[in-house]
């Protein structure tokens, strides 16, 4: 039976997110990566996608698209309770990364 493509949308984003949780950064974020861009070009917030790329990128020490990452997420509205949890957990990494990048 052929999946609905919105359906195989959903599923390859949560696989994607399972890598990430996994520890396996970089095989989530290339799984992440065409969602995340997809996203920005339709100007779609999807918080929970974004967070775990952002995690992803971090944890491989890309802190360009690290802050980007961030910077759009600041600019989402959060629709639930997790949503906002996400972008609070994210604020001390933030502002962690920049203390280390003050003090090179």
């Amino acid at each position: 039976m052929k999946q609905l493509p919105l359906q195989n949308f959903a599923n390859q984003i949560k696989e994607g997110i399972v890598l990430v949780k996994s520890e396996k950064y970089e095989a989530g974020m290339q799984q992440l990566a065409p969602f995340v861009e997809i996203m920005k070009e339709s100007n779609k917030s999807h918080i929970r996608l974004f967070f775990y790329y952002s995690i992803s990128q971090l944890r491989l020490g890309e802190i360009d698209g690290f802050l980007e990452s961030y910077r759009l997420i600041q600019l989402m509205e959060a629709t639930t309770r997790e949503e906002e949890l996400m972008k609070q957990e994210l604020d001390p990494l933030f502002k962690q990364l920049l203390e280390e990048l003050g003090s090179e």
